[in-house]
């Protein structure tokens, strides 16, 4: 369900929709009632939320991509004059620094 969620700007909206489709699929596979809390559902199966997931899927990429020599190059020469102004042009690269200040 995550696959390539890694490389992707996912705002809040679609954060909810995705949310709301793994929640279905859980009850559904449990035969549960659609409408029972997904959020006791979840802690009682100990399953992480999906923002969870998808913000741990996105730090390991970019993580990956700044150990490599030739990928943090590139990011470093494309946003030289964005970090002195200490915001990025990129969204996913903003979203990436927002997840690591919390």
């Amino acid at each position: 369900m995550y696959y390539g969620v890694e490389n992707c700007y996912v705002n809040k909206t679609e954060m909810k929709k995705i949310q709301t489709m793994e929640g279905i699929m859980i009850k559904r596979m449990i035969g549960v009632n659609k409408r029972t809390l997904t959020t006791n559902l979840l802690y009682a199966l100990d399953i992480e939320s999906a923002e969870l997931k998808i913000n741990k899927i996105k730090l390991t990429f970019a993580e990956r991509l700044l150990d490599n020599q030739f990928s943090n190059g590139l990011l470093q020469s494309n946003e030289n004059k964005s970090l002195l102004d200490n915001k990025f042009n990129n969204k996913y690269l903003n979203e990436i620094k927002e997840t690591l200040k919390t």
